[in-house]
């Protein structure tokens, strides 16, 4: 999959976590570096570890019409 460079342009200035979104097979990519990527889909759980702590967000509500 192809990743667009401005998630590497936060990860390279001190970015702890980035989330792109994939609106066109409904998918999150989770980069924590720049040799981690996780992807979810719309069955999974988005949440913000230790980045953001607490926070929980169901996959298929991003992309709810």
């Amino acid at each position: 999959m192809f990743i667009p460079r401005e998630v590497f342009d936060y990860l390279d200035t001190r970015g702890r976590l980035v989330w792109a979104l994939y609106p066109e097979t409904r998918t999150v990519a989770v980069h924590r570096t720049r040799a981690e990527a996780r992807f979810l889909t719309e069955t999974d759980v988005l949440d913000g570890g230790e980045v953001l702590p607490g926070f929980r967000l169901e996959v298929a509500r991003l992309f709810a019409s």
